[in-house]
């Protein structure tokens, strides 16, 4: 099977990439169809992008009430302005595109998490852009299909993986592996063309080998 159809595995055959199918969307910001198409292609791995931001700035809420906010806010993002984000976007490959919304999503969780902590420090006042997108959310959100909840199991498995992974000697690129290979499906030579993990096949296979004995190991 072509690397492309595997890395984004909910693409169709005949259907256009994934670096053109943001582009068309920034172009055509009211066309329904292409939304349904970027709503089933990146959906999953915009809220995959949101639950790891969520986990890495240790923000402990409850996952199931903020998660599809947060992930809704991402369309929002991209929408907002005449879709300036989307028309900003210059990639030619599905990684740029994953790196694209990944930015994204993290930029969202930020925003949450300073939110969060005026909250605590005890303002009362919500930014009007805030309540803004919150309203445009909503109201975008109207025609949409609601999220599949079980689409939050394996993301929430790889969160309990990280005490595992945690106790690896690579734990920066184990994490990562970690990450791509168990929520994306990708193959040990997919992992290592990632960008910045400066890792061959085998040495993905390696990582990968050592955290499979370490699960064994804990069960």
């Amino acid at each position: 099977m072509p690397n492309k159809v595997r890395r984004f595995r909910w693409k169709k055959s005949g259907e256009m990439s994934a670096p053109d199918l943001v582009r068309s969307c920034g172009e055509k910001l009211t066309d329904r169809d292409l939304w349904r198409q970027f709503q089933e292609r990146f959906q999953g791995l915009i809220f995959t992008y949101v639950m790891r931001s969520l986990h890495l700035r240790h923000i402990e809420d409850d996952v199931m009430d903020i998660v599809p906010d947060l992930a809704q806010e991402v369309f929002v993002r991209l929408v907002q302005n005449d879709g300036r984000v989307l028309r900003s976007f210059k990639g030619t490959t599905e990684f740029s595109v994953m790196a694209f919304l990944a930015r994204i999503s993290a930029s969202v969780v930020q925003d949450y998490q300073r939110h969060i902590a005026s909250d605590k420090r005890g303002a009362q006042v919500i930014p009007i852009d805030y309540m803004k997108a919150a309203e445009s959310s909503r109201k975008k959100s109207a025609d949409a299909p609601e999220f599949d909840y079980s689409q939050l199991s394996s993301i929430v498995a790889w969160i309990d993986m990280e005490r595992v992974v945690a106790s690896d000697p690579d734990r920066k690129n184990a994490r990562r592996n970690a990450l791509i290979y168990c929520i994306n499906g990708f193959e040990s030579g997919e992992i290592a063309q990632f960008p910045g993990f400066e890792l061959t096949k085998s040495g993905v296979q390696a990582i990968l080998a050592r955290l499979r004995k370490r699960i064994r190991n804990e069960r």
